[in-house]
């Protein structure tokens, strides 16, 4: 999260890029990676990741669901965001964080479409 925080954009549309930058920072090999966010939700088990939620088309994240900092968010491509959207969560701050901050695991929820969050498991 600190290289998100850190290099934080005037405007989106690099969220994967971003992303991969952070993860790797956090010590992942993203040697072999999508381009797309919304591809990044084969690459994250295989990391390590575990699918932790799974939010329906414009649902909020469930009261009884707890997000936890680094929690990433994976959300599927639309007609108007091809490659989807990706985002990382800081409990700190209570953001979703990519290239720039997010209020909400789906900040395009408008378009209904499917996000997973995925969560590093604890040691």
């Amino acid at each position: 999260l600190a290289y998100l925080k850190e290099h934080e954009q005037p405007s989106g549309g690099h969220c994967a890029e971003y992303v991969r930058k952070a993860l790797q920072d956090a010590g992942i090999n993203c040697d072999v990676r999508p381009n797309s966010a919304c591809c990044y939700e084969k690459f994250l088990p295989v990391w390590g990741f575990d699918l932790v939620a799974t939010l329906e088309k414009g649902q909020p994240i469930p009261p009884s669901f707890t997000l936890k900092k680094g929690d990433i968010a994976v959300s599927q491509s639309s007609p108007s965001h091809k490659h989807g959207h990706i985002q990382i969560y800081d409990n700190d701050t209570n953001k979703w964080w990519a290239d720039v901050p997010y209020n909400n695991a789906d900040p395009y929820s408008e378009w209904g479409r499917l996000t997973n969050i995925y969560r590093w498991p604890e040691a």
